[in-house]
């Protein structure tokens, strides 16, 4: 401490600050500022404990950001600045980032978080946990990996993801923390004479976490008494630049892996082993780093640094400029200059000896062919059909009426969802359109998401907290594909009328998107919407598009198809008919279709096919199937043999027979029968036909998924998730939000992982289940042993052994 207040006794601004209080005879200010900044470096040194890759905001830091203030305004400028304006830098420079260091009783009882019973939380804490825990529920991957870590007993490592998480709530809401510091332990006490000034501290040190053209919203030239002016603009601005100045040797790791993040494992030691700002300068004239490096990772996140420097000097310099042309600011004549860029000619490759560097410097690195990579992705080789671009439209719309429905439930609101498909002709132009009235879109979420390939708004922190906030429990459909991109398979251009839903009756205005071909710059115009929700115009390309060759019938049925089970309403217009898809009714034309397709299912007296309606809330499952086994006299057997007749020939007998027996997803009929070649031999010959093959459909939150999970035993691949059961199934299924099953890129198999076996083991349970309660006690336990016998699936033999 003693250091500390030595360097801050030393330092150019607080020498002028005290020769100004000696010189009027004030006696108060001095001490206020030694007990404020005292109190500072106290409660940073426990950064340490939560933040330990945030070490670095000690009173090292503190005291530095102090000397870069002074360097950036020179001695001169320091003599032209008033006391009050002395002592805010001061305080500035010192309580910036005193939210970086919260109480410990606070931090413990975010601990909470993940205590199941979460008691004893003070009563003045209350709030502070809802909003760690609203937080918390915005992360929901690093929370999967913390309960991943815990069930198999990797207890460090999810210890060290909840202090990660602690450490980055820290780093987001300290600027907002150190508002409640000020105003908690320093109200009313931050006086100049009469005039209190810890409101303004507190402004002053949030704004260094705001943009800094915010701070012309502040007062340039503030009035404390006769010749005493405060320019909050210019202490807010010598805060910025100070603060990110200080990047060298003692602070730019953590800096940078805070706000750069370098990957490669490599990378990360040596950039640990070596500090590679070995100096820098920094005046009104100049602002250098001088650093050598030890790879070009490292040098390359150096410039991406200094690019965000010079983007701060740039506002700088635009909110000096400002100021200068304000009047009453200009009077003081205070010449203080910023330099443009931060000089990088000293940024380079480590030297040997011999002077040479240890590599050659150039940012290449990979980059994408936006076009080439869109072809490889709307492929139809990789993306299937073109006009699963139809689907893509239509999950969007399910999900945004979907979230729409959970908010407006929550606030208390009527809303019924409502999604029109309209399929109309014009002269020789085709047109679809898809209308919805979900939340719609501002320029916000068109500029964050909507714009941005691979960029889900489902996926983003934006959606988990408010998932988190409004306590929602929306699991999203949107999973298929690449979004509105794929318009482009079927279509030119676009347009899109949008309105977004704010909240409880608000919404933004009225947008209209056009955009002329995927690499066009989006036309926004005032939109014509009255009402939240969203309308995509698409004008059909004739050119060896599927989509514009359908007929009305054709593309209802394609609707039909990809959305089996709707959870919204569906209206489909087209010039010729109007048809409703419902999910209040399973699609019986859809499940008759499956049937009609399957011609092995054919009736045998030695099989027993049964119905059975799948209808299960909790595990998300509905559906219908028919489920085939063998059956001998009304009992379930393993195998069935059956003798046709024996046959003599030249006195040797040739028994001809069939079997039935059960295989991988079906049933098999092996059969004998005579061959005699061309020199009058007479053999037996066997020939194998296939009966009863399994075939299901999968739709996932009501969008069917074009993959068999039940496939041929010759044509399942490595790695490839299947069912793997020794009975039959035939039907449609439909899996909600508890199954988050996986696919692969191409969309042609699900992922074997951990969530496919809880599937496959659920399904088979529910379906084991049905066939108990129809086929009774006394037959399920004959048929059970005989699953077990037959069965090649551990998930499947569990099931029928927990019936």
């Amino acid at each position: 401490m003693l250091d500390v207040m030595q360097s801050l006794r030393g330092n150019s601004i607080f020498k002028e600050l005290k020769a100004k209080c000696d010189a009027i005879g004030d006696t108060n200010v001095i001490p206020l500022v030694e007990e404020v900044v005292s109190s500072s470096i106290d409660r940073m040194k426990t950064v340490v404990i939560y933040m330990r890759q945030y070490t670095l905001h000690d009173e090292v830091h503190l005291s530095r950001v102090l000397d870069i203030m002074g360097k950036l305004l020179g001695e001169e400028n320091i003599n032209k600045l008033s006391i009050p304006e002395l002592m805010l830098l001061i305080l500035t420079a010192y309580y910036h980032d005193i939210g970086m260091a919260p109480e410990v009783e606070e931090v413990n009882t975010w601990y909470k978080f993940w205590d199941s019973e979460k008691l004893n939380i003070r009563e003045d804490l209350i709030e502070s946990y809802k909003d760690f825990d609203i937080f918390c529920l915005s992360n929901p991957l690093i929370l999967d990996q913390i309960n991943r870590s815990i069930s198999i007993g990797n207890q460090s490592k999810a210890d060290a993801l909840k202090l990660y998480l602690i450490s980055e709530y820290i780093r987001i809401t300290h600027a907002d923390r150190a508002k409640s510091i000020i105003k908690n332990e320093w109200n009313e006490r931050i006086k100049y004479k009469s005039l209190d000034l810890s409101v303004m501290l507190a402004r002053l040190c949030v704004s260094h976490n705001e943009h800094a053209l915010d701070l012309l919203s502040m007062d340039k030239h503030f009035i404390c008494e006769q010749n005493t002016f405060i320019s909050f603009p210019l202490i807010g601005l010598l805060l910025r630049l100070s603060d990110i100045l200080d990047f060298d040797s003692k602070r730019t790791p953590n800096t940078l892996f805070n706000q750069l993040y370098i990957e490669n494992d490599t990378s990360k030691a040596e950039w640990n082993k070596h500090r590679s700002i070995q100096s820098w300068t920094i005046s009104p004239d100049l602002i250098r780093y001088n650093a050598s490096c030890e790879s070009p990772a490292i040098e390359y996140t150096i410039h991406q640094f200094c690019n965000i420097i010079d983007e701060e000097l740039s506002h700088g310099n635009h909110i000096l400029s400002i100021l200068n042309n304000d009047q009453e600011f200009a009077k003081r004549q205070l010449e203080i200059k910023i330099e443009f860029k931060v000089d990088r000619r000293a940024i380079g490759a480590k030297k040997d000896f011999d002077g040479n560097a240890k590599y050659i410097y150039r940012e290449t690195k990979f980059e994408l062919n936006k076009r080439q990579v869109i072809d490889l992705l709307m492929g139809t080789q990789l993306y299937g059909n073109p006009s699963v671009a139809i689907r893509e439209l239509l999950q969007n719309s399910i999900d945004t009426c979907l979230l729409r429905k959970s908010l407006e439930d929550k606030w208390g609101e009527g809303y019924l969802p409502k999604i029109i498909v309209r399929f109309k002709a014009h002269g020789h132009e085709k047109y679809i359109e898809v209308e919805d009235n979900g939340m719609g879109m501002d320029q916000e979420i068109i500029d964050k998401f909507y714009s941005k390939v691979g960029t889900s708004y489902y996926k983003s922190t934006d959606f988990f907290e408010l998932r988190a906030k409004s306590k929602l429990s929306f699991v999203p459909t949107s999973r298929f594909g690449i979004g509105i991109l794929s318009v482009f398979m079927i279509a030119d251009n676009f347009n899109v009328q949008t309105k977004r839903v704010l909240g409880p009756y608000a919404s933004s205005d009225s947008l209209s998107v056009t955009v002329e071909g995927q690499d066009s710059i989006f036309w926004i115009t005032k939109g014509t919407r009255d009402k939240p929700g969203t309308n995509t115009i698409i004008r059909l390309r004739e050119d060896n598009n599927p989509v514009w060759h359908m007929r009305d019938i054709d593309f209802i049925n394609y609707i039909k198809y990809e959305i089996p089970y709707p959870p919204v309403p569906i209206i489909v217009e087209t010039d010729s008919e109007v048809k409703t898809i419902s999910s209040d009714i399973i699609n019986s034309d859809y499940l008759e279709n499956i049937m009609s397709q399957n011609h092995t299912w054919n009736y045998n007296e030695n099989v027993n096919c049964m119905n059975i309606d799948l209808e299960d809330p909790e595990l998300g499952i509905t559906g219908k199937l028919m489920v085939a086994f063998l059956q001998l006299f009304d009992t379930p057997v393993i195998d069935i043999h059956i003798p046709v007749k024996n046959i003599v020939i030249d006195s040797t007998t040739y028994g001809l027979y069939r079997n039935l027996k059960p295989n991988m997803n079906m049933i098999y009929e092996e059969s004998s029968s005579l061959f005699i070649d061309a020199n009058s031999n007479v053999s037996l010959s066997n020939t194998v036909n296939y009966l009863f093959m399994s075939r299901c459909s999968i739709s996932l939150h009501g969008i069917n998924v074009p993959i068999n999970p039940f496939p041929e035993s010759w044509n399942s691949q490595h790695m490839q998730a299947f069912l793997n059961w020794p009975i039959s199934v035939l039907g449609s299924i439909n899996v909600n939000s508890k199954f988050k099953l996986n696919l692969n890129s191409s969309l042609t198999q699900f992922t074997l992982d951990e969530v496919w076996n809880n599937f496959d083991y659920n399904f088979a349970l529910l379906v084991l289940n049905k066939m108990k309660e129809v086929l009774g006690d006394e037959y399920w336990d004959k048929l059970k042993h005989i699953l077990l016998f037959n069965s090649n699936s551990n998930n499947f033999s569990n099931a029928v052994n927990n019936i």
